[in-house]
């Protein structure tokens, strides 16, 4: 039985059939939910624009460990 077929399955976006069962996942540029893996949210992006010089650039925040957030803090304690 393919329970993704019958739509007996509560996945929000991604329904993938195993023996009698199924898993839920979510579409690229989202993420489970912890307290239900059977629904997805949008993953945000944080970004910093800057123009220096007609030259238009953006730094990712979302995250403490990305490079980019890194070098702005560094930039901005030397600043």
């Amino acid at each position: 039985i393919n329970e993704c077929d019958l739509n007996v399955s509560s996945c929000e976006q991604v329904c993938s059939n195993t023996l009698g069962e199924y898993t839920c996942s979510c579409n690229t540029g989202y993420h489970s939910n912890k307290t239900d893996s059977n629904k997805c949210y949008r993953v945000s992006e944080n970004k910093m624009t800057f123009i220096v010089n007609k030259d238009v650039s953006q730094l990712n925040i979302n995250e403490r460990l990305s490079s980019d957030f890194s070098y702005l803090k560094k930039q901005v304690e030397e600043g």
